[in-house]
Order: structure tokens, then sequence, then C-alpha cells
């Protein structure tokens, strides 16, 4: 529950990054943020508050639901895929 808590409070704006460099999870408290059954229809809002806030996650996907936004009939990443891979979140 906490975890939906913050994920709605970055997407409304009523939470915010403290302003830290790397830490080192073995010396302090840390939280890993996990997304299930994805895509949806915030996940390119979520991207974007992780960009933001320099943050990462791993994503845990529903097949049928990537599908439509799998590669392109190119065989190229969709924006939101290649948004979802490439700041080194983690899909699953």
């Amino acid at each position: 529950m906490a975890g939906a808590v913050l994920v709605v409070g970055a997407l409304t704006g009523h939470v915010r990054r403290a302003g830290a460099d790397d830490v080192d999870c073995s010396r302090v408290k840390c939280v890993a943020l996990t997304f299930d059954d994805g895509p949806s229809p915030y996940t390119d809002r979520l991207l974007q508050v992780l960009k933001d806030n320099d943050a990462k996650a791993t994503f845990f996907l529903i097949g049928n639901k990537v599908a439509p936004t799998r590669p392109a009939p190119n065989g190229s990443p969709t924006p939101a895929w290649r948004s979802a891979a490439t700041p080194g979140n983690i899909p699953i």
C-alpha cells in the first residue's frame, strides 16, 4: 500500500524527491519500487515522474498489454517501451 501512496503522491505532485545522490542500501534504508500488471494508461506519466526524480523501478508486465505497445511494424520499440528500458528501469 505504501508503494501505491508513493505513486499517487508522485503523480499528483504531493511527494517530492529529497535530493540525494547515489545511496548505499547496505548502509541506509532504501525502498525498491515495483509496478505490476502494466503497462497501463498511467505508464507514460509514471516514467516521466521517475525520470524527473532520477528514480528507477522494476516493471512486471502482462504480455497481452505489452503486445500492442511493443515494437512497431518496422521492429523499433515504441516510445513508451523504449522509455521503460533505457533510463535503467527493468521491464520483466
